[in-house]
């Protein structure tokens, strides 16, 4: 009657002799090894290698998607409504990708809520371009006195302030396809010099341009869209970009 354990000692002998391996073993295929056919255990030839896994669905729905879309981009919350995974889900497939420089992931703002229910305090007839007037009157915290002075009694009726809770953003994640946020970028890069060149651009502004270029430059560095001529939004860039060194004390 043979031992328990003849087969697992047949199998150590087998790989000390550097005998090949007639099939592939069930172990090694749960954790995603293979053998390579006709070669022997030890040998300089390859004999265990890792199997590419590729990308997995989610990965795949996420990119399809984006593709289809009109922008190139969209929320982490749309993805996951039109790829019918859940958020969290969807969110580590977006990780992934980002890791794999297929996608690129920034914050923003994907609506204003809250309008009436919560938020600081803003005058009603002015809030949000003029719907204000949509607002419940039940929802007005603070109603100012009217202001009348003697030479401008017919002005008084405006004069009325109603305050009420001006909403706020909601924050959201944004995953777009690289070439759409380098084509975005250049965009606003471009619309930004030309009004700095109008109007002028404080620091605030002279910042963001700068960290539109610096992202700019980051995302098409190593990439095919590195090749593209970008001479036309540099030299727009170029004179704000030399007025903020000179400020900062830069060359």
């Amino acid at each position: 009657m043979p031992k328990p354990n003849t087969g697992v000692r047949e199998g150590r002998r087998r790989l000390r002799s550097g005998q090949v391996l007639p099939t592939l073993p069930r172990r090694l295929a749960i954790h995603g090894l293979t053998v390579s056919p006709g070669s022997s255990v030890g040998s300089p030839g390859d004999t265990l290698t890792r199997i590419s896994r590729g990308l997995g669905a989610s990965q795949r729905a996420i990119l399809d998607t984006l593709t289809d879309s009109e922008h190139g981009n969209l929320t982490v919350a749309a993805l996951g409504e039109r790829t019918g995974v859940p958020i969290a889900q969807a969110r580590r497939a977006a990780r992934a990708l980002e890791r794999r420089g297929l996608v690129v992931i920034t914050k923003g703002s994907s609506g204003w809520k809250g309008v009436g229910d919560y938020g600081p305090l803003m005058q009603r007839r002015s809030l949000c371009n003029g719907y204000g007037h949509a607002i419940s009157t039940a929802k007005v915290i603070k109603q100012g006195e009217p202001w009348s002075p003697k030479w401008y009694r017919w002005y008084r009726a405006s004069r009325d302030v109603e305050l009420v809770r001006g909403g706020m953003p909601t924050p959201a994640l944004f995953v777009w396809l690289p070439e759409k946020r380098a084509a975005h970028l250049q965009a606003d890069i471009r619309q930004t010099t030309g009004l700095g060149r109008a109007l002028g651009l404080r620091e605030a502004g002279r910042q963001r341009l700068a960290g539109l270029v610096a992202e700019y430059e980051r995302l098409t560095s190593g990439g095919s869209a590195s090749s593209r001529s970008t001479s036309g939004w540099r030299t727009a860039a170029g004179p704000a970009r030399t007025q903020q060194s000179t400020r900062s004390g830069g060359p």
